[in-house]
């Protein structure tokens, strides 16, 4: 499970397949929530495994915003 671990707002999180595919995307959802992130699913099967690039956008508590990019490589 691939998850924010910050405190605060995930205003959004998305993750492609390398051709620009959404993945999984979901918004404002509290960063902590231990029930909520990306499971390596994708339309209700286990994802390949691959690289996989994300964005996500969090606001802080102190209403500032943080933007993230990367890469998560999904092992099975």
């Amino acid at each position: 499970m691939f998850r924010c671990l910050l405190s605060g707002q995930c205003k959004k999180t998305t993750f492609f397949i390398r051709r620009g595919e959404v993945v999984y995307q979901k918004s404002n959802f509290a960063a902590s929530s231990p029930s909520t992130g990306w499971d390596g699913s994708y339309h209700g099967q286990k994802a390949s495994p691959a690289v996989y690039p994300y964005k996500i956008r969090v606001e802080l508590i102190n209403g500032s915003f943080l933007n993230y990019k990367g890469v998560v490589n999904l092992l099975r």
